[in-house]
């Protein structure tokens, strides 16, 4: 977009921002973004580091030739079979080392 000049000055002027963003200038994953703040209950710290500890012993298992199941069953969480992927496994891992009665019996 090339900017207008205006004939008083000979400055370029361009068009003034908007003072509020509307929803399609949102980024796309903005809402994939949120979800991996954790939830509200938790310190937001915790989670990051509940998640990077999460991601790592998945990580492992996976090398060793495991599923997500495995890691569920490592971290003593029932796998039911509803878990379809890597990420659901990790979210599941950190709310698990994010509770208090987990923490101790870990």
């Amino acid at each position: 977009m090339m900017p207008q000049t205006v004939p008083h000055n000979g400055l370029p002027r361009f068009p003034r921002p908007s003072a509020t963003r509307s929803a399609r200038s949102a980024p796309a994953d903005f809402n994939a973004s949120i979800q991996d703040l954790g939830p509200a209950r938790i310190n937001p710290i915790q989670w990051h580091q509940a998640i990077g500890y999460a991601r790592t012993q998945c990580a492992r298992i996976f090398r060793d030739g495991g599923g997500p199941d495995d890691a569920l069953k490592a971290f003593s969480l029932k796998t039911g079979g509803e878990v379809a992927d890597w990420s659901q496994a990790v979210t599941r891992i950190a709310m698990r080392l994010c509770t208090p009665t987990a923490r101790e019996e870990l």
